[in-house]
């Protein structure tokens, strides 16, 4: 009979990790791999995509040879991945730039610009953010910023 386990991989802001649990939560390997961000220009931060699917893609084959368990026995992979980060494609689905990080600044103009449109209290009450350029950073409470 089989045994079940579980692979938890955590695709972060600066490495991707992953993990092989039984059921109880132990842990019975993992990997980890680090990746840079680059600062282009004064408030952008970027990352190279292909290094970061390439890393986590390393950290969960070192898990699974590191737990010599058969990998048939991975019942369920959960992700877990960096805020929310912008990925351009173009029509055959190919990467043409550096994907912009979460951390980025650059939308000062458009956040300015919704503001002014919007009002930044509907803002919050349509989103439950305030709007600013990494606005998941500051959930709303109540609707008080």
């Amino acid at each position: 009979m089989h045994k079940k386990y579980l692979m938890g991989v955590d695709i972060g802001t600066t490495g991707s990790k992953a993990g092989i649990f039984n059921l109880e939560g132990k842990l019975f390997a993992s990997g980890y791999y680090e990746y840079p961000c680059s600062y282009p220009k004064p408030l952008w931060v970027e990352q190279d995509l292909t290094l970061v699917i390439d890393s986590a893609m390393a950290a969960i084959k070192d898990a699974v040879v590191k737990s010599g368990i058969d990998s048939s026995e991975i019942y369920s992979v959960a992700f877990s991945a960096q805020r929310s980060c912008t990925i351009f494609l173009d029509a055959s689905g190919n990467l043409i730039r550096p994907m912009i990080s979460w951390m980025d600044n650059r939308p000062v103009k458009e956040v300015g610009e919704i503001n002014r449109a919007l009002g930044e209290k509907e803002f919050v009450q349509k989103t439950g953010f305030k709007n600013s350029t990494t606005s998941r950073l500051y959930p709303a409470q109540n609707g008080r910023r």
